[in-house]
């Protein structure tokens, strides 16, 4: 997860998400944001999303919401945008400066086109399928990701092999960013090929293990302006953890690989 990343980065997905004060938008708006961003994100869809609230009662109540989605022509990449938030993600990284490049111009095009009124809440998320060349089963991910994240796997009951399991820590990081990483072994992708966005490259097997990384920033005492020069350089703040904290995930014979070195 550094700014050159590996030849064989395990990164399946990207994003960077941006929530505000939900706006009146439009459709001059979001034809607006089409117009600035088609030589990046040419394609636009409309999609509609399903959200459900639980009042009291047996029965929640599901309302439907329109997102514009803009993305690249190969849909590797692309821009939601919501009523209250925008999105932007990609499952072809190629490394931070030019992740960022994407952000900065979506964040600037929204600033100018939609004028949000203030930030609530900013985050970047990475979520890495680990393949090695050799699949692994059980303890064998010892080889591969740091001995920590193993835990209770190693437990011995009555000679049985450990299946799955999963974990989750909360790290709170300077400047008000907090990080949430999630993890374990799973069979089948943690991100859908089917999804909105096309699967950048093909696993060699389904079984991974997945470091599901949240650095995130929320608002507290007040709600600051929608400043795209401020929110680059907190987006900044929430990559640096994010960078130190892959590098204790994994094995020297893990980072060989992903480097291209494995002979």
């Amino acid at each position: 997860m550094s700014s050159t990343p590996y030849p064989n980065a395990p990164a399946a997905l990207v994003a960077f998400e941006i929530r505000f004060p939900q706006a009146d938008g439009d459709r001059r708006q979001i034809q607006a944001i089409a117009s600035s961003l088609h030589d990046t994100l040419p394609i636009a869809k409309i999609e509609h999303i399903q959200q459900f609230q639980f009042p009291v009662g047996p029965n929640p109540e599901a309302t439907s919401i329109e997102v514009t989605r803009f993305q690249t022509r190969d849909r590797t990449s692309s821009a939601s945008v919501w009523p209250d938030r925008v999105v932007v993600e990609t499952t072809k990284y190629p490394g931070y400066n030019s992740f960022r490049k994407l952000i900065e111009e979506v964040v600037s095009v929204v600033a100018s086109s939609v004028a949000p009124s203030g930030i609530e809440r900013v985050g970047l998320r990475f979520v890495d399928e680990v393949r090695p060349p050799v699949e692994p089963t059980g303890l064998e991910w010892r080889r591969w990701v740091a001995p920590e994240l193993i835990g209770p796997a190693s437990l011995n009951f009555q000679g049985g092999a450990p299946e799955a399991w999963q974990g989750a820590v909360q790290f709170s990081v300077a400047n008000g960013v907090g990080v949430v990483l999630r993890y374990g072994p799973r069979d089948g992708y943690a991100v859908n090929p089917e999804g909105a966005l096309r699967r950048a490259t093909t696993a060699p097997y389904t079984s991974c293990f997945v470091f599901d990384s949240d650095s995130f920033w929320v608002a507290t005492d007040s709600i600051p302006e929608f400043d795209p020069v401020a929110i680059m350089n907190l987006c900044d703040e929430l990559h640096r953890p994010l960078k130190e904290v892959f590098e204790q995930l994994v094995t020297d014979e893990l980072r060989i690989y992903m480097a291209g070195e494995a002979k």
